[in-house]
């Protein structure tokens, strides 16, 4: 599967969350893999706002490209 976007530890080299690093997406990301906070693999799908908040939900930091 093709994702817009991945934060995924496994595609990034580590986990972001744990480094308190902060991401940053494109405002055109419709799918994004990312790791949810029990170890699933994930893909926050939709607009834009149902991303960002399943991601921050996961404890991911967020922030959109200009």
């Amino acid at each position: 599967m093709r994702y817009d976007a991945t934060l995924h530890p496994i595609d990034v080299g580590f986990d972001l969350r744990v480094h308190g690093m902060t991401a940053k997406l494109s405002r055109t990301v419709r799918t994004v893999r990312y790791q949810s906070p029990d170890g699933d693999d994930r893909v926050a799908r939709g607009d834009l706002n149902t991303i960002l908040e399943e991601l921050r939900t996961a404890g991911y930091k967020i922030k959109l490209a200009d």
